[in-house]
């Protein structure tokens, strides 16, 4: 799995940083000698916070993240004090805290994040430099990942059959811009999706379960009606959802085209073309998607043309199939030396369209399902 490493403008030689290159912010009452190196201590930002804090790891832990926040102004000095156990929650509350500031409210989807500390040898190579053997063990770097907390079944059918039937190809613009800005930011569980699942899952690949059932009960007749009436086939998915949603390329209305429905008639029509037409605008960026190597079970959200279809059954088949062995909820990672807090601040101002985006999508999808 790829980890993106976020710019840090930092340069190496063979002897030792050059002129300008970022170095690691001195923790009060480090040590500098090779030999040996005390415990980080922390700015006093609550009067129940100590100065210098215990040998335990985790307090430890806790204590390089808040000093690496603090360094990058995003870690708010609290109103009450913190205990010192509470630490790596507050600054994981902290992040949390910004991140709905950008996102807004959220109906429908979970985004979380988590924060983990690598060491000199976890680090990419490129900032894998040359180490002593206490500073081998010691924090270098941290690890942000995000992913959801929990997955959801939404009705947007009834939604989109409207808006496409009131517009045509407002519903598949709404439903193409769900699918590929979600890629970015928030994968979503759609109709093509099952249809793409259900091709591995189920038929071996093929466009439909015909070599599956071939391979199975070769030329018996009952055999493959039986097997047929018992596994999800390809009929099934075309009963299921409107032909136009399994499209890979889906007609769009341009963007003047959405833009004109400010003066719809229908209050619905409106709505939805302002969202669509504000989401459609946004520059997401995909650079911090990891290339999953095990199978993706991290989705926002499942699509399902009426509650309990069968975008249902698929999805669940693909978790229960993914957790037999290895999986991926993982929808973006990023990479932050603790020698450069000013990186995670040039990657929070990356991520303004990202979750900005997630916010649109989330309240896409809550003025879909008001339909009924």
């Amino acid at each position: 799995m790829r980890a993106c490493m976020e710019q840090t403008l930092q340069r190496r030689s063979a002897g030792g940083p050059q002129r300008g290159a970022l170095r690691a912010p001195k923790l009060a009452g480090q040590s500098s000698a090779a030999g040996g190196v005390t415990q980080p201590t922390l700015a006093h930002i609550g009067p129940d916070i100590p100065v210098r804090i215990s040998s335990s790891q985790g307090l430890r832990n806790a204590a390089y993240l808040a000093q690496w926040l603090l360094a990058a102004q995003v870690l708010p000095v609290p109103r009450h004090s913190v205990a010192p156990g509470d630490l790596a929650a507050y600054c994981q509350s902290s992040l949390l805290r910004w991140m709905h500031q950008r996102t807004g409210e959220l109906r429908c989807l979970t985004p979380c994040f988590d924060m983990q500390l690598l060491t000199y040898e976890e680090m990419p190579p490129m900032l894998n430099a040359p180490v002593n053997a206490v500073q081998r063990v010691l924090p270098a770097g941290v690890k942000l990942t995000w992913c959801m907390s929990d997955v959801a079944h939404w009705g947007i059918g009834c939604g989109l059959d409207y808006l496409e039937h009131t517009v045509p190809m407002l519903g598949t613009t709404i439903l193409e811009t769900l699918e590929r800005k979600g890629l970015q930011v928030c994968p979503l569980f759609s109709p093509q999706v099952v249809m793409d699942e259900a091709c591995g899952l189920y038929w071996l690949g093929e466009e439909d379960e015909t070599m599956y059932l071939e391979e199975e009960c070769g030329d018996d007749e009952a055999a493959k009606e039986a097997m047929r009436q018992n596994m999800v086939t390809r009929a099934d998915i075309d009963a299921a959802f409107p032909a136009w949603t399994l499209a890979l390329d889906k007609p769009c209305l341009s963007l003047r085209a959405l833009a004109s429905l400010r003066q719809h008639a229908c209050p619905y029509v409106r709505k939805a073309g302002v969202l669509v037409l504000a989401l459609r605008k946004l520059a997401t960026t995909g650079q911090y998607m990891p290339e999953w190597e095990a199978p993706f079970i991290g989705y926002g959200a499942v699509l399902c043309w009426h509650d309990g279809d069968l975008a249902v059954r698929v999805s669940d088949d693909c978790a229960q199939m993914a957790w037999q062995g290895d999986s991926s909820d993982t929808v973006g990672e990023v990479v932050f030396p603790l020698a450069a807090p000013t990186a995670l601040r040039r990657w929070m101002e990356n991520m303004r369209p990202n979750l900005r985006a997630i916010g649109l999508i989330d309240r896409l999808l809550w003025h879909l399902t008001e339909r009924e």
